[in-house]
């Protein structure tokens, strides 16, 4: 099953870049599979809208059906909901009972700590901070000199290495232990500031996009998310 025992860590699932019109730049490449991501769950969630608790962003949650409750990551990458193995093999699934959100900054990237922070107090109060297992923050940011679509797992509080969005978490969630995802995007030939800059900002190639927002990296990044949800953060 996807989450097994030990029951899942309620997760919230964020991502960061800048609005429109640098939506579909490299820098916002979380923002980008966030939204792929969005759209392969095998529970459907609700579009992504504003919430009171969770300001300065937007959030989808699992979409409420009648009767049982799954948890909307089973079933992708292992036995469970989106599996046909014919009807006479029952198959265990969780019921949703540990939350798994989504969040979407709203902020410019070099100053999207201020939401970050806001959106994890806003989920620590819904699940309570004193749960057990505890409330998981996952971060998914762009990731300068990784290959484009490349997937590195980190324990938040390392080093953001010049990477502004991660230094401004830095400075609102001081000391917070969180996990990040960093997507790879490449790098320009340059390493100049401005033709650093120049390049995260410009719009994704064709390719680019369509490695952004492909299958593959969209089950990476759920392998990866379920691996933290059991309990395998980099911190440990």
């Amino acid at each position: 099953m996807f989450f097994s025992s030990p029951p899942s860590h309620p997760l919230l699932l964020a991502s960061i870049g800048n609005p429109r019109p640098y939506k579909t730049t490299l820098h916002s490449a979380g923002h980008l599979v966030l939204e792929a991501l969005h759209t392969r769950l095998p529970q459907p969630f609700s579009p992504f809208s504003p919430d009171r608790a969770y300001p300065k962003g937007v959030i989808s949650r699992p979409e409420k059906r009648p009767g049982p409750q799954y948890n909307p990551l089973h079933g992708l990458l292992g036995s469970g909901v989106g599996e046909k193995e014919g009807e006479e093999k029952k198959l265990e699934v969780r019921r949703l009972d540990d939350p798994f959100l989504l969040w979407q900054s709203g902020l410019l990237m070099n100053v999207s700590g201020e939401g970050v922070s806001a959106a994890w107090r806003g989920f620590k109060r819904e699940v309570g901070a004193d749960k057990s297992p505890a409330p998981i923050l996952v971060v998914l940011h762009d990731e300068l000199e990784k290959p484009l679509g490349s997937l590195t797992v980190r324990d938040g509080l390392l080093s953001p290495k010049g990477h502004n969005g991660l230094k401004s978490i830095a400075k609102h969630l001081p000391g917070e232990k969180y996990v990040r995802i960093g997507i790879g995007i490449g790098r320009p030939k340059s390493r100049d500031p401005e033709e650093v800059s120049r390049y995260v900002l410009r719009k994704c190639t064709d390719r680019e996009y369509q490695v952004l927002v492909g299958k593959e990296i969209g089950l990476g990044v759920l392998e990866k998310v379920r691996e933290i949800g059991t309990g395998k953060v980099p911190w440990k």
